[in-house]
């Protein structure tokens, strides 16, 4: 479970290593929840792996089936992305990786909010999904813009119907400074932000 705010920015197409959004109704009934209480199931990689082990062991396990169609190719395309690379490096994981989510947050959360549309804003807007490169000293966060996204944030040039790629240029110049500002002071770090479609 996780709290409201992250819950929606995962179903939106917010990107976490850890965690997936899962129905909340298909899972409700089966967890013994009211349609009243706050329900916002995830499935979290560390339980799911730990689960999966001992569930190797038992005879005959329950099995419940809450994603179909669309959820569930984003499910293989998050495993994909969360198991297909190599892991993060620790000190990347502790000095920048959870600052860099919450700067990416907090742009997601003000981004319907009046008179709050800078460059910034618009680019986390028109991303669909994040990805990382992590070495050693160095951070690239991969933001993957669709032109549907794009269109609704405000990034197309009016011309041409293209991409703005000035603006999605300057919004990751600006994204990563300020993601860069808010990391571990001294960690040593180089912090850069990519747009791809």
């Amino acid at each position: 479970m996780v709290d409201e705010a992250r819950y929606l920015e995962l179903l939106n197409g917010g990107y976490s290593p850890r965690d997936f959004p899962l129905s909340d109704t298909k899972l409700r009934s089966a967890a013994g929840r009211r349609k009243s209480d706050r329900f916002f199931p995830v499935a979290n990689q560390r339980f799911v792996t730990s689960v999966l082990e001992e569930a190797l062991l038992v005879p005959d396990v329950k099995a419940l089936r809450p994603l179909t169609g669309r959820q569930q190719q984003r499910l293989r395309a998050w495993a994909g992305k969360r198991y297909a690379r190599p892991p993060h490096p620790d000190a990347a994981e502790e000095h920048v990786l959870g600052k860099a989510a919450s700067v990416v947050a907090k742009y997601s959360r003000e981004a319907g909010v009046a008179g709050q549309q800078t460059i910034q804003h618009k680019l986390v807007a028109a991303t669909d999904t994040w990805l990382l490169r992590c070495t050693e000293l160095s951070v690239t966060l991969c933001a993957m813009v669709t032109l549907d996204r794009a269109k609704s944030a405000g990034m197309l040039v009016k011309a041409t119907g293209g991409l703005d790629e000035d603006a999605v240029a300057a919004g990751c110049r600006k994204l990563a400074s300020e993601i860069a500002a808010a990391i571990t002071r001294d960690s040593g770090f180089r912090i850069s932000v990519e747009a791809r479609t």
